[in-house]
């Protein structure tokens, strides 16, 4: 398995290609929350990863271009709670494909972590806790058919976090992406 890391600059404005909608986990008062939904206007709906039910129900009940799941860079997140809302929401999306029609897409799923990643030799991993993240999107990729699924890890402070940059790794992935 080859890793590849790439460093992105953030946008100046969001492309026109973040069209769609998109399903925000995370609390509307965490910074990267609130920049994404600055971008995204009325195509982003936030639900808080503690409400799985209605998490659940917006999964299974409506159609997303993207989900992204921001609670690994909440501070006050538990590591056993983001990877059990992660493979929630992973198995829902899957759940969903088994019911749809050949010709639907699963949305893409982003999990946005913190300091979780090594990028240059030597450095220290300032946030590990959420590391398990990573391993679990590589299995959801590999047993989950159809579900699409990538990590974007910030780096710096949260002052530093760029809305524009997570979607700008997600418009990368998407059909005729940037």
């Amino acid at each position: 398995y080859e890793q590849e890391w790439h460093s992105s600059a953030a946008l100046a404005s969001p492309s026109s290609g973040s069209q769609g909608r998109w399903l925000v986990v995370g609390r509307a008062d965490q910074e990267l929350v609130a920049a994404l939904v600055a971008i995204l206007h009325e195509r982003a709906v936030v639900v808080d990863m503690s409400d799985s039910e209605r998490l659940l129900k917006c999964i299974s009940d409506e159609a997303w271009d993207v989900v992204v799941h921001a609670a690994a860079v909440d501070a006050d997140a538990g590591q056993q709670d983001v990877l059990e809302s992660v493979l929630r929401v992973g198995l829902s999306i899957a759940s969903r494909l088994r019911g749809a029609s050949r010709d639907e897409v699963a949305p893409l799923l982003c999990v946005a972590t913190f300091g979780t990643q090594c990028t240059r030799v030597g450095a220290a991993v300032p946030a590990p806790q959420h590391a398990g993240v990573w391993a679990l999107l590589r299995c959801m990729r590999s047993e989950l058919k159809g579900v699409r699924a990538l990590a974007v890890d910030l780096q710096g402070s949260a002052a530093s976090w760029s809305g524009p940059a997570v979607v700008q790794e997600v418009l990368r992935c998407l059909p005729g992406g940037g």
